[in-house]
């Protein structure tokens, strides 16, 4: 069976250096992608099994640790299993199979909380009820759902501008995609966006609020092949609010394909803080519905 991911997190460094009147420069660096709940191979334990016989395997990790776990079949309300992901925020159950179920295709789905404490639904298993009243294997071609940044991501903003009378930097974050092959579910997906507040690399104590950085999500024409996404509305700098919906597909859209995003950023800097370096990150987290 496939493979799925669900959730993926982009942790990126931002600095602004120089006074924080008058910033000058937005750097970001690439990270590494993290996977934080993935399902592991789901399968009938023996191929042509009854529904009485059957077996399914499934595990889950990067669960937020003690939190509640369900497995599902189809709409059914009743669970196959309900448990808590261990202290390494790990789940695994063998399940079996309602025996009343109707001949044609089916889904095992898994209900949880990721790590991060945002709740998720996914498919992790399907399979078919033959005639005869057997189970053999769905699609294994569902493919995954995957965050993707370029290891040469970077992004400088402009020398600040009076604007106003208000100190004003602009730029781009650098170019990520999202990459959705689930061909067979087509789930859907939810990508967004957080800032930490930005702090004074010289002293911890003196931090700008991160709602003076305004992001604006920006598709990447050319560069995307999927369609049917939705992109967030802008968060105003100097007003911001985060976290913010950066995009969006829908389950059973036309969204599956690479999708490559970008966004223009706008500082604006209060005159009150000291000359100096200010760190914040940048966190896209990437959601299958």
């Amino acid at each position: 069976m496939s493979r799925l991911a669900l959730v993926a997190f982009a942790a990126i460094p931002v600095s602004l250096c120089g006074a924080a009147s008058m910033a000058q420069a937005t750097s970001v660096a690439s990270p590494d992608i993290h996977f934080v709940v993935q399902v592991a191979d789901s399968d009938s334990t023996t191929a042509g099994n009854s529904l009485a016989t059957a077996r399914y395997s499934v595990t889950l990790t990067g669960m937020l640790v003690a939190s509640q776990v369900q497995l599902f079949v189809d709409n059914n309300p009743t669970a196959l299993a309900t448990g808590v992901a261990d202290g390494s925020g790990n789940y695994s159950s063998i399940v079996s199979l309602p025996t009343d179920l109707i001949v044609g295709g089916h889904v095992i789905t898994a209900s949880g909380t990721t790590a991060a404490g945002i709740p998720f639904t996914n498919t992790v298993a399907s399979f078919n009820v033959t005639s005869s009243g057997s189970v053999t294997p769905g699609s294994s071609g569902d493919g995954t759902l995957s965050l993707v940044v370029p290891a040469s991501a970077s992004s400088t903003l402009n020398p600040a501008t009076l604007v106003n009378n208000i100190s004003t930097s602009t730029g781009t974050l650098g170019q990520f995609s999202v990459n959705d092959q689930r061909t067979v579910s087509k789930q859907g997906w939810t990508l967004y966006a957080d800032v930490t507040d930005f702090v004074l690399s010289t002293n911890p104590a003196t931090t700008i609020s991160k709602t003076q950085l305004g992001t604006a999500p920006q598709s990447v024409s050319g560069s995307t092949e999927a369609t049917g996404i939705t992109l967030g509305a802008a968060t105003n700098p100097g007003a911001a609010t985060y976290p913010m919906v950066f995009a969006e597909a829908a389950a059973q859209s036309s969204a599956v394909g690479l999708s490559t995003f970008d966004a223009a950023l706008t500082f604006v800097a209060p005159q009150q803080y000291p000359v100096g370096t200010y760190n914040a990150t940048v966190t896209i987290t990437l959601v299958s519905k």
